[in-house]
């Protein structure tokens, strides 16, 4: 099993895709079955997926990518997310490998600063066209400088 990003951060109200890779014999691909848990390193609750905030991506090649989408992120999406491949007969799990899932919020302050720094940018550059159309231009950075 391969699991590409062993951490991964998504911020709040994005989604994050979590992937892990199962390279396998054709026969045996038919005799496993593979799924993701949370915060369950013995893979005992598998989450239920295609319902709600939760997403399954297969691609069926020599390599099975097995991706978990999570849409919507909460804070509560935090954690750490196991990959986990089973027998179809017994349901022992034979391999597993985890992704630790951080949630981050958006920051709206730091957002506001700079929508406040390019409008101020904005505002300059007109004053200094307007200045240049009316020939005050020396007038202009004098006062400013």
């Amino acid at each position: 099993m391969i699991i590409p990003n062993s951490k991964m951060r998504g911020q709040k109200g994005g989604f994050l895709k979590l992937r892990c890779t199962m390279k396998f014999g054709e026969n045996l691909h038919k005799t496993l079955k593979v799924f993701w848990t949370k915060d369950n390193e013995n893979c005992s609750q598998p989450i239920p997926i295609n319902s709600g905030r939760f997403c399954n991506e297969s691609m069926a090649t020599d390599r099975h990518d097995f991706t978990l989408i999570l849409s919507n992120l909460q804070n509560g999406d935090a954690g750490d997310y196991y990959c986990c491949a089973a027998t179809y007969l017994s349901s022992q799990i034979i391999a597993s490998g985890s992704i630790n899932v951080q949630i981050y919020a958006f920051n709206h302050t730091l957002s506001n600063i700079s929508l406040l720094i390019a409008c101020k940018a904005v505002v300059l550059v007109i004053v200094m066209v307007v200045g240049f159309a009316n020939g005050n231009v020396s007038n202009f950075l004098e006062e400013k400088i």
